[in-house]
């Protein structure tokens, strides 16, 4: 018997120099009664690593409260763009029934967080610059990191996160086109997904209740008012304008950052120039200091 992994999650607690603690849950409403089994790493496809394996231990719970695991890396490797480090995961799953199942995953620990109106990556100020992607490849993701970009990618299949956390290309997931207001289980919580895109904030509602490990942005639009935003959720703000428009003027003095995304009809597709995010961001700077800059094709929707 298959067990249902729909609700499973991982979330980092302690994000220590020295120790990590990550924790593995089912909602109280699963059928899983225990998670167990162990994570092994770190491996790097841009590094040479000395893998070791360490336990996922199951945590006692009462009745009613989510089934809970715990695992404790000394000395723990965080995922960054330059050093992508993923562990493997091997959990082993019992249900109410006694029957067990198994699931294999790979997850990268990200120190990635709001400070004030800017974003930081293992506690330093962080600007993405990056461009809009339909479906990328492999060249596509190669291209990207090469060029120290991240990808903007609408509802990514998993095997394009996989391939993204492995080199190291920042995944800003466009979600603004979904219909179902869950993630579905373990959904976008690859190393590379550092941010999720909503445009509607009663779904940003809805994911901040559940544990997740990647930043979530609220979609505005330039006709925004300052005031329409007041009681937004979200731990940025993303506007995106078209060829030749700016942001609000408001967004200048935003208390979260915020992050542009702009059209560029004369970009071809497969174009990915650093350039360009360096010109949006210099013809931007006089007035904003944004937390982001995204240049997206023409053609993409």
């Amino acid at each position: 018997m298959q067990i249902s992994t729909t609700g499973l999650r991982w979330q980092l607690g302690l994000a220590a120099d020295t120790t990590a603690r990550l924790y593995f849950s089912a909602p109280a409403e699963s059928d899983i009664v225990q998670i167990a089994g162990h994570l092994r790493g770190p491996s790097s496809a841009l590094a040479r690593t000395l893998p070791a394996s360490y336990a996922v231990q199951p945590l006692s719970r009462a009745a009613g409260q989510p089934c809970l695991a715990e695992v404790v890396l000394p000395d723990p490797c965080y995922w960054t763009p330059q050093s992508p480090f993923l562990y493997d995961v091997q959990l082993e799953l019992t249900a109410a029934d006694h029957t067990t199942d198994r699931l294999e995953t790979c997850l990268g620990l990200r120190r990635w967080a709001v400070e004030g109106n800017h974003v930081s990556w293992e506690r330093r100020r962080y600007v993405l610059r990056g461009v809009g992607a339909d479906a990328p490849t492999a060249d596509v993701i190669a291209a990207a990191r090469v060029a120290e970009l991240a990808l903007l990618v609408a509802q990514p299949e998993a095997a394009l996160c996989q391939e993204a956390s492995r080199w190291g290309v920042p995944l800003v997931v466009d979600l603004r086109g979904l219909t179902c207001s869950n993630s579905g289980g373990w959904g976008y919580d690859w190393a590379a997904a550092v941010l999720v895109v909503l445009a509607e904030p009663a779904q940003v509602a809805l994911w901040q209740r559940q544990p997740h490990n990647f930043l979530l942005a609220t979609c505005l639009t330039p006709q925004t008012p300052a005031a329409a935003v007041a009681g937004v959720d979200g731990d940025l703000w993303a506007v995106e304008i078209g060829p030749g428009e700016t942001p609000p003027t408001w967004l200048a003095s935003a208390t979260k950052p915020v992050l542009v995304m702009r059209g560029q009809a004369d970009r071809a597709p497969g174009e990915f120039s650093r350039r360009a995010c360096d010109r949006l961001q210099q013809e931007l700077a006089p007035a904003f200091d944004l937390a982001g800059y995204f240049v997206i094709p023409g053609d993409m929707p």
